[in-house]
């Protein structure tokens, strides 16, 4: 007789579908947008990126703050309301009369569906309903936001194309919020008990400490593998953004065109996509140390390539890499932060995570492009890149992030 299918799984096929909606509408799909913004309101490119900008800094800011919610409340509500922001903010965006008001909308209604339907939300939920399989689950609820990439920016065009930008907003709150809270509202539960299903087995793997019934702030700023882990993370989010961000201007320092510099984008992104399914296939399996020092390597050799290489085959090997390894990442911290943690500190653990890595990903297009402007190449960012990778590897071996038996495990402050 076949074995049912685990409910879970339900879990992780709604929050691949939000997450894909939600990410690609507000990053990916703001190229597209942004073409009927510039022409109504004239903005300077500066002021046409401040859209996207303002969202990446203030959900970093409030993520320590929501993450600690997700925590203590209902996840399935608090996620039905990002819903409502993002398809509310969609809405607003069709009555704006000047760029400003642009910005505001995307500073509060889409920074809050962000976080609301973002990577925190899934990783305290999944944790709840996974354990044996907890890599693959938030592995799989991982590749959402690159599925979406692929998916929702030819939605947009077609409704832009198809009739006037305004009108083509209201339908596309509309499509958005019925993709996210009622779906989330129908399918998402905080926790198998909710539905009366016995839980998933535990898993040979446990956290590396027990599960607190709750950690303060204070006590989380003070353990070395808080800060020590954002670093791992920060640097491994920080070469992919930085070249992305930089991809057309980097091609063309090794005299590639900007047509197949935008080839690489698509590469880069469905590497991307593939790092999230293959980490998701194995992460259950193995050391996340290995996983992590693996991918801080193959990161540290994807910047070296793009440094010294010049040919296109060349380059475009080295930003597959840097995709496989960067996609890799978000999976491997939602599980890395509920082996070290526990699953009910998943929440608040990220959040104050996500500010502190928030740097990293900010300053890293700026930087690169600042470093263009001074030496009209990058190198210098590639370097600076590869000896903060290197610096990430050697901070890694100082924590553990497998349980260990007390006798031979090595004293952390934590």
């Amino acid at each position: 007789m076949r074995k049912p299918i685990y409910p879970g799984w339900w879990q992780v096929a709604t929050v691949l579908t939000v997450q894909a909606v939600c990410s690609a509408s507000i990053f990916t799909g703001y190229s597209i947008i942004a073409v009927a913004l510039k022409a109504e309101f004239q903005p300077s490119n500066a002021q046409l990126m401040m859209g996207v900008m303002v969202v990446s800094m203030l959900s970093g800011v409030l993520s320590p703050v929501i993450g600690r919610a997700f925590d203590n409340f209902s996840i399935r509500l608090l996620m039905a309301l990002g819903g409502g922001f993002l398809g509310g903010g969609f809405l607003l965006l069709s009555f704006t009369s000047s760029m400003l008001q642009v910005v505001a909308v995307y500073a509060v209604f889409m920074s809050m569906a962000t976080i609301l339907l973002g990577p925190i939300a899934a990783s305290a939920l999944l944790a709840r309903w996974f354990d044996r399989r907890r890599g693959m689950a938030m592995g799989i609820a991982a590749s959402g936001g690159a599925l979406g990439g692929l998916l929702i920016p030819p939605l947009l065009q077609w409704l832009l194309q198809g009739m006037e930008w305004r009108m083509a907003l209201r339908l596309y709150a509309l499509i958005t919020f019925l993709l996210t809270s009622p779906l989330i509202l129908f399918l998402i539960s905080n926790r198998p008990q909710d539905r009366n299903i016995t839980p998933e087995p535990p898993g040979r793997q446990q956290p590396v400490i027990s599960p607190q019934a709750s950690i303060t702030t204070k006590t989380l700023l003070s353990q070395p593998r808080f800060w020590i882990t954002s670093v791992v993370l920060g640097s491994l989010f920080a070469g992919p953004m930085g070249v992305v961000s930089n991809m057309v201007q980097f091609s063309g320092t090794k005299g590639i065109t900007a047509a197949k510099a935008a080839l690489l984008l698509s590469v880069i992104s469905g590497a991307n996509f593939a790092g999230k399914l293959i980490v998701a296939s194995i992460s259950d399996r193995i050391s996340l140390k290995l996983a992590l020092s693996t991918m801080l390597v193959a990161m540290s050799l994807a910047m070296l390539g793009l440094w010294q290489l010049n040919q296109y085959a060349g380059i475009m090997a080295m930003v597959t890499l840097a995709g496989l390894a960067g996609g890799g990442t978000l999976p491997l911290w939602s599980l890395l932060i509920s082996r070290l943690y526990g699953p009910a500190q998943i929440g608040k653990v990220m959040g104050a995570m996500s500010f502190v890595i928030m740097p990293f990903s900010m300053l890293a297009p700026p930087t690169f492009g600042w470093v263009y402007d001074q030496h009209q190449q990058y190198n210098v960012a590639l370097i600076g890149v590869m000896a903060l990778l290197v610096t990430a590897l050697a901070l890694l071996s100082q924590i553990a992030t497998e349980n260990q038996p007390a006798a031979a495990a090595k004293p952390m402050n934590s």
